[in-house]
């Protein structure tokens, strides 16, 4: 393990030929130099590397060293209201048989969204942010506690409830409290609002003489935009936050771009989005529905039906891909790309479904069966 003073030589200059050997130095870093990191998971079909390099978006700096599986970027960004900042960042190619990136930098985490979030969001669709769920969130702090055998305790939280009237989107509340995870995560989704994020600590359970004790054991926020911060120890998180971020991600990025792919096809392959509850029973409730729908950012819809059935076309601003939003059934809706559709744009249109209606699961389309003639 390198002198402190030499961790951002280690973090951002050193040349790494594979994914396995950044990772067991930022492990040492994070645990002997008690650093604290943050890492963001993006996803890109392509060469990551090269989209970086092909322009560079105005107010930005961008100097790029060494080559995938690892390389670095010094990030240079100008401001109007505040001197200028510059920002290292390591992007790391997890897996390659995902298309999902980590990007990892020891600057804040007010830093790091302002200029290295920044930077990737301008790189829109090519570079495009993924998503966890409210079940996919809790599912890595459950897992996270059981195989490490400690006790994860929130610290704070962050929950964006869904508001059904005009003018008002949602409602984020902060929340500090000192409640096991699993009780934080029942009391957001109860009051109809999903996780955004989870700052907290997990402690291990020593027996000794006549009591136990809790020893700090690591900490950290895991959040719904795959923005994650470590502390104490990175072992964890390796082997079971960041695995199961890119699984779940991934899996879904992957249904997206199979679909993105027939956009432009006489009959293309829909995004069926099934929810576990009657959602759409109550047909009064349509025209909030839609008005939710509505409310994706640059974007606009036409409505052709608004009961009993719900259809809609929609044009996303960012990228120019367009759809058909359809909802004939009480459980389902069902999403047609028009043209030209992407799957970052896919990606933005369901987690907007999931955050201002429902959430529900994408899965396969089923055609309708045709009874047979008597």
């Amino acid at each position: 393990m390198p002198k402190s003073k030499d961790r951002r030589y280690w973090l951002y200059d050193q040349e790494y030929n594979d994914v396995g050997s950044f990772l067991m130095y930022l492990h040492d870093l994070i645990k002997q130099a008690k650093v604290k990191i943050n890492i963001l998971l993006v996803a890109s079909h392509g060469n990551i590397r090269e989209e970086l390099e092909s322009w560079i978006p105005e107010t930005f700096n961008v100097t790029i060293k060494h080559r995938l599986p690892v390389f670095s970027m010094d990030i240079r960004k100008e401001f109007e209201e505040r001197p200028p900042i510059t920002v290292q960042a390591t992007v790391v190619k997890y897996d390659t048989s995902t298309p999902i990136y980590l990007v990892v930098s020891d600057c804040t985490a007010v830093d790091f969204k302002h200029v290295v979030g920044k930077l990737l969001s301008k790189h829109y669709p090519n570079i495009s942010k993924i998503f966890l769920t409210n079940n996919e969130m809790f599912s890595i702090f459950r897992g996270l506690e059981e195989e490490t055998g400690c006790e994860i305790m929130v610290d704070s939280s962050i929950g964006k409830k869904r508001i059904w009237r005009p003018g008002k989107k949602k409602e984020s509340q902060v929340t500090y409290t000192n409640a096991p995870y699993d009780e934080v995560f029942d009391e957001i989704i109860s009051r109809d609002a999903w996780v955004q994020l989870i700052k907290f600590t997990a402690t291990k359970s020593h027996i000794v003489p006549e009591q136990v004790e809790n020893t700090y054991a690591y900490s950290g926020v895991i959040s719904r935009d795959c923005f994650f911060s470590i502390r104490g120890d990175f072992k964890p998180f390796i082997q079971h936050v960041i695995p199961r971020a890119v699984g779940f991600a991934s899996a879904r990025v992957e249904y997206l771009e199979e679909r993105a792919k027939t956009a432009s096809k006489p009959k293309p392959e829909p995004i069926v989005i099934r929810f576990d509850e009657q959602v759409f029973t109550d047909k009064s409730k349509n025209r909030r529905y839609i008005d939710a729908i509505a409310e994706l950012e640059a974007a606009s819809i036409s409505e052709y039906h608004t009961n009993p059935y719900i259809h809609v076309s929609m044009l996303d601003y960012l990228d120019g891909s367009s759809y058909d939003i359809w909802v004939v059934s009480d459980d389902k809706m069902i999403i047609i790309p028009q043209y030209s559709a992407t799957s970052a744009s896919m990606g933005r249109l369901v987690n907007h479904v999931f955050q201002r209606i429902q959430e529900g699961k994408v899965e396969q389309y089923a055609k309708p069966a045709i009874a047979a003639n008597n």
